[in-house]
């Protein structure tokens, strides 16, 4: 069981993420960010940046966090990616947190 601000959940032996003490109401994504982006890409068709604000600017407005910007001052979580030359999926080479 996993705790955080927004409450507790768990990941199910199925690989879904569940509020925890039941099965079935969603407690978001258990994917890690370069299996969404790929994923998104895959069934839309939107480019890389359009499912980056997807899966990045938009949930964090939504939950109320403070935009991630290049400013002095301002918190940056950044990620390198690497998308092979085949369009395969992408592979997650760095993070940064609060930078």
């Amino acid at each position: 069981i996993y705790e955080s601000a927004l409450g507790k959940s768990e990941i199910l032996p199925s690989g879904k993420l569940v509020v925890a003490g039941q099965t079935e109401l969603l407690a978001g994504s258990a994917d890690e960010t370069d299996v969404c982006l790929t994923k998104i890409q895959e069934l839309t068709g939107v480019s890389q940046a359009a499912a980056i604000d997807m899966t990045s600017r938009r949930p964090a407005r939504l939950l109320g966090f403070e935009p991630a910007r290049l400013r002095r001052g301002s918190l940056a979580e950044l990620c390198l990616f690497h998308r092979p030359s085949d369009h395969g999926r992408l592979r997650m080479i760095a993070t940064v947190g609060r930078g």
